[in-house]
């Protein structure tokens, strides 16, 4: 690789460093102190997310550790995720408030971090990599960061699937599973290049996802026929 290529790449990833900075998803653990926002144990979020957090728990078909903290925090960001290091889910309450009207939306994404905290073969084998590794990989090819991309694409699939097995076990429709991505798209609009670059990176794009979720579907109502008439 000649020295005006490799200058112009290492531009372009610093770009793309600044521009995703700060970064939603994997965040420090939030406390009752923390900048990271307070855990809310009482209101109209709390009762939804609670709610939807013991259907989830509460269906008979598949099984979910109940070891697993499920935090709801204050946070303006409408966001999710799973720590399978410390056996965490948060969920923002601006995500209850944004899904307060689908609660089987709400069940999805609850049930997608789910999917992350059972999903033994798709952990990586140490701790998450920085957003750093992920982006430079991409850029200039080769080295962890985009071993480590590819495997976040494929568990981000993986755990599609599994949300919803558990939703629909819990009594949601599973169509909400994919309606979610179709709300989530009208709220966010069409992502600027460097975006489509940095999700594509990590995740599937949203047609992939609602395509797989219907293979997912159909496979489920093959095993359980009840449940799709």
């Amino acid at each position: 690789m000649n020295l005006e290529l490799l200058s112009s790449r290492f531009w372009v990833a610093l770009l793309l460093l600044l521009s995703s900075l700060p970064v939603g998803g994997q965040v420090d653990l939030p406390t009752k102190e923390s900048a990271s926002g307070r855990i809310v144990n009482a209101g109209p979020e709390f009762d939804l997310f609670k709610r939807v957090i013991e259907r989830l728990e509460g269906q008979s078909r598949f099984d979910f550790p109940r070891d697993v903290r499920k935090l709801l925090v204050d946070r303006h960001e409408i966001n999710a995720w799973a720590d399978p290091y410390s056996r965490t889910i948060v969920v923002t309450t601006a995500m209850v408030r944004f899904l307060s009207h689908a609660e089987g939306e709400l069940a999805c994404v609850i049930a997608h971090e789910m999917g992350h905290i059972v999903d033994r073969g798709c952990r990586p084998s140490g701790q998450p990599s920085s957003g750093l590794d992920e982006i430079l990989g991409a850029i200039v090819g080769g080295g962890k960061g985009r071993e480590v991309a590819r495997g976040e694409k494929t568990c981000e699939a993986r755990a599609d699937e599994i949300a919803l097995q558990f939703a629909a076990g819990a009594g949601y429709n599973p169509y909400d599973c994919a309606a979610v991505f179709g709300r989530m798209m009208m709220l966010q609009g069409e992502p600027g290049l460097l975006g489509r670059f940095l999700y594509a990176s990590t995740h599937p794009w949203s047609s992939e996802r609602i395509m797989d979720l219907r293979r997912t579907l159909k496979r489920y109502c093959e095993r359980f026929p009840d449940s799709c008439k």
